[in-house]
């Protein structure tokens, strides 16, 4: 059955969700205990019961007059700043503050109380410790039992996190009274104490791991395909229909190979043909243009005057149509029977200097700029071919506009060969099609200099059918370049 995209991704999304979930659960109750509301946790248990009653039994140990000492000595060690209240707001010990209304609420409803009522009146005396010598508080003010240990708050003004622990602290031989140890820090951290950040940390870590491991797969299902469609269509925009996807699959991207591959083969089909049918029209002209040629020839001494003036004209018609007919053989060849083309090693400067002899009059100012022993991967004739029609092209438009400069460098694994001239260029918006048959842009080519619109197609057949590519650019402020690259050979044989 046809499956589509949607049927595959939809469940695979709810899957992992599912164990995405699954495993924040786990860790929540395994590795954080989080109080009702808090915006802190602490992986390790409760540390800060702890730390209070070290807290308390420390202070228990310590006369009154010492405890501001004893809880300085804990806020350096702990990295943030210890105080003790009683249970009606009064400070027992550690740097004096005022209290903010968010923190002495909870200070005064300790956890587990219900809210609203009325709290007993603080007893008389002072707010230090020696306060405490009055008589003990009423039974429901004993010690919080430690299921009801702490609480946290946040103050604005100024802007302090808060961890308060509900513990009691014992004074002689009377009952233990009940506090309330807070910590405050300028960090939601407290330094470590309050919140360890690095669980929360490993498990995002964790989540997106898993994620990555979750959707790496569907993901690949898409992409791995798509990337070989867009492949073979980059192939087919530049000419070549031989392609073939191998994707069996039978969802939507499974179509759409399928349809590329029918596309593919029936554009492919069509180009051979037409390529084929150039190929035999070309063959078939080639001989009757020659003995035309040939029969005027011989004619053209037995007349004189009009006559033998209209027997030169037609003869130059005749080049015209066998040069014509030349080139069209030339591009099919490399078209319809690429197969038989073998690359070898071939020397640049060789093919250069023997297309500059062939087609660069004697007074023209060519530049050659290769290394003797620069070679790239070709087939001699087609390389030939195409830099005799990049050299002619270069001569017939701008040979008196400046020096035409022919170079070849390395690059990577790569030979770039460049043909530049200082005429007048193509137009921007032409660079793109100057490479197609029988195209020739209006304002510089035109057919009363000898062109047909098919020099460059040649280079590019010639090219491609070496396993290179070609491009074309305007210069700056003025000329042309038409850029070829090779395969680099590592040597001559």
């Amino acid at each position: 059955m046809r499956t589509s995209l949607y049927a595959k991704i939809i469940p695979w999304f709810f899957v992992s969700l599912i164990v995405l979930a699954s495993v924040f659960l786990f860790l929540f109750k395994i590795d954080f205990r989080l109080q009702s509301g808090s915006p802190f946790a602490e992986p390790g248990g409760d540390r800060m019961i702890n730390f209070a009653w070290q807290i308390s039994s420390e202070l228990s140990q310590s006369p009154p007059e010492d405890w501001d000492a004893v809880l300085e000595g804990f806020s350096a060690t702990h990295g943030v700043t210890w105080h003790v209240f009683n249970r009606w707001g009064e400070q027992l010990a550690g740097p004096t503050i005022t209290l903010p209304e968010s923190v002495k609420e909870k200070v005064l409803r300790p956890s587990g109380r219900p809210r609203g009522g009325h709290h007993r009146p603080p007893p008389p005396g002072g707010m230090r410790p020696e306060g405490l010598s009055q008589p003990p508080p009423p039974p429901h003010d004993a010690p919080p039992k430690p299921s009801e240990p702490r609480f946290s708050a946040h103050s604005d003004d100024p802007s302090l996190y808060w961890i308060g622990v509900n513990a009691p602290i014992s004074l002689g031989p009377g009952p233990p009274r009940a506090v309330t140890f807070l910590a405050a820090s300028d960090s939601i951290t407290g330094n470590g104490l309050f919140w360890n950040p690095l669980p929360w940390i490993l498990a995002l870590a964790l989540f997106v791991l898993l994620g990555v491991l979750l959707w790496i797969p569907i993901i690949r299902t898409i992409t791995r395909p798509i990337g070989r469609i867009t492949k073979a269509t980059e192939d087919m925009s530049r000419g070549r229909f031989n392609v073939q996807l191998n994707d069996r699959r039978s969802d939507e991207i499974g179509s759409l190979a399928a349809s590329i591959n029918e596309m593919a083969s029936r554009l492919n089909g069509y180009l051979t043909g037409q390529r084929r049918f150039l190929a035999d029209i070309s063959h078939e002209l080639s001989s009757p243009i020659a003995r035309a040629k040939l029969a005027l020839s011989i004619a053209e001494p037995e007349t004189d005057g009009k006559a033998q003036k209209r027997i030169r004209t037609a003869l130059g018609e005749l080049e015209n149509m066998s040069d014509l007919v030349n080139k069209l053989l030339a591009l099919t060849r490399t078209e319809v029977g690429p197969q038989k083309i073998r690359l070898v090693p071939v020397r640049i400067h060789d093919i250069v200097t023997a297309a500059v002899e062939a087609e660069a009059p004697p007074d023209a100012d060519i530049n050659i700029d290769i290394n003797l022993e620069t070679a790239a991967l070709a087939d001699p004739e087609l390389l030939s071919r195409a830099m005799v029609n990049l050299v002619r092209n270069a001569v017939n438009y701008a040979v008196n506009a400046g020096p035409i400069t022919v170079s070849a460098h390395p690059d990577v694994d790569s030979i770039v060969i460049d043909v530049q001239d200082q005429g007048p260029g193509v137009p921007a918006m032409e660079l793109d099609y100057i490479f197609e048959p029988f195209y020739r842009a209006e304002e510089s080519r035109s057919r009363k200099t000898g062109g047909v619109g098919l020099g460059l197609a040649v280079v590019k057949s010639c090219v491609q059918a070496c396993k290179g590519t070609v491009t074309a650019s305007n210069l700056e402020p003025a000329g042309f370049s038409v850029r070829i690259t090779l395969q680099r050979s590592n040597g001559m044989p």
